[in-house]
């Protein structure tokens, strides 16, 4: 795993400098206020540390040093409410967010509870000759999962806000039909491609942003006409209409050809009957039920046809469930309070 820096903050004092060396189980020798880079890892596990040892007379850069960060030992030996207030204060603007473990080595136990800084975790050192590491690097390890896991659920909530399907929800109310239904096109358009799914996503906002705009019921139809023909559009591309009349024209043709077989054979059966002349006749009369046929054929051809291509683009899966969007907002009313 990855090693994790954490920096040392406090004022240079032999406190701290032996709390530092037991910590990481080195010998600094000297008290040098500079700024110190300590690496240890521990021999009962992978975990590496990367440790910043900054005295507090380096506030002005501590930017520079909390940039990576994930906690903040922040070491106090003397009591002293005002400067240690003051130096949390400048660990805070450098990261808002970010966690400071207080060790405290002072000789008062009950101070840092009333204090303005007491929502600080504090881990009490009462002699660094006694310290126990283990409290100290548990305490490291709970601080850096919890900040890791605030900052992806932040992440995601924020990535969430900004899609544009969050934006459609957010015009509907929790629970409600048209809710529900864009919540299942949302699962739909995970199995579709990246661009269809944000194109299709955008449609749906543009929808319900229009649908609060609505202050009559007769645009309805209007905007969720707009909305299919957009999301088959993306589906299916520019052309989807040229396939639809492709598969109606098929069918068409398919049909009325052997309904005018079929009315031709009959007729020319039948003009066989007529008597002199039969062959002609024959001709003639098949001719004249094909045509007859041939309308009639002509008119069932589309409306199968017609109804056939509807289904093979309504299977969809992703088209079914725009289309139950539609139909949900249809049927909700014109207002919608989204604050109730």
């Amino acid at each position: 795993m990855g090693a994790s820096s954490i920096l040392i903050y406090g004022k240079t004092t032999p406190a701290k400098t032996q709390f530092i060396e037991r910590l990481a189980q080195i010998n600094l020798n000297t008290m040098d206020i500079r700024p110190v880079f300590i690496t240890y890892r521990e021999e009962s596990s992978t975990n590496e540390y990367h440790f910043w040892v900054l005295d507090t007379s380096y506030q002005p850069y501590l930017s520079l040093y909390c940039r990576d960060t994930p906690v903040v030992l922040y070491f106090i030996e003397n009591w002293d409410e005002t400067q240690i207030t003051s130096e949390i204060e400048a660990l805070k603007k450098t990261n808002s967010s970010l966690p400071i473990l207080i060790v405290d080595a002072t000789e008062n136990k009950d101070e840092i509870a009333d204090a303005s800084f007491a929502d600080c975790p504090v881990l009490r050192v009462a002699t660094t000759e006694d310290m126990n590491r283990d409290n100290v690097f548990q305490a490291l390890d709970k601080m850096n999962k919890a900040k890791k896991r605030l900052e992806q659920e932040a992440f995601f909530v924020f990535k969430e806000e900004l899609t544009a399907m969050a934006r459609a929800k957010r015009c509907a109310l929790r629970g409600s039909v048209i809710y529900e239904a864009l919540e299942n096109l949302e699962r739909e358009l995970k199995s579709v491609p990246p661009e269809t799914r944000d194109a299709i996503a955008q449609s749906a906002e543009k929808l319900m942003l229009a649908w609060q705009r609505l202050d009559n019921m007769e645009n309805k139809n209007s905007i969720a006409s707009t909305f299919i023909q957009e999301c088959q559009t993306h589906v299916y591309g520019k052309h989807y209409r040229l396939a639809q009349a492709v598969v109606t024209v098929a069918i068409i043709a398919t049909l009325t050809l052997a309904a005018a077989l079929i009315g031709f054979g009959v007729g020319f059966g039948l003009g066989l009957w007529s008597g002199p002349g039969a062959f002609f006749s024959g001709i003639v009369a098949g001719a004249v039920a094909a045509n007859t046929v041939l309308g009639v054929s002509g008119v069932i051809g589309g409306t199968v046809g017609g109804l056939i291509s509807y289904g093979v683009f309504k299977s969809n899966p992703v088209m079914k469930a725009a289309n139950e969007v539609s139909q949900a907002m249809k049927l909700a009313p014109v207002y919608m309070d989204t604050d109730l």
